[in-house]
């Protein structure tokens, strides 16, 4: 049985679930030639420092 007095953390992945990843692609799509890089790039770049800032408690 759920005891809601006993919960201190929820955790879920809101990435492709909440968060469009793909938006920025798609942002980029009337500016650019080829969005698709740029787009992997920013992603990468974006849970790279998602990792550092979850290890240094920011």
């Amino acid at each position: 049985m759920f005891d809601a007095d006993r919960v201190t953390t929820v955790t879920f992945d809101s990435y492709s679930t909440l968060v469009d990843v793909d938006a920025a692609e798609a942002a980029l799509a009337d500016r650019v030639a080829e969005p698709e890089p740029i787009s992997k790039h920013w992603r990468s770049r974006s849970l790279a420092y998602t990792f550092v800032a979850n290890q240094i408690d920011a």
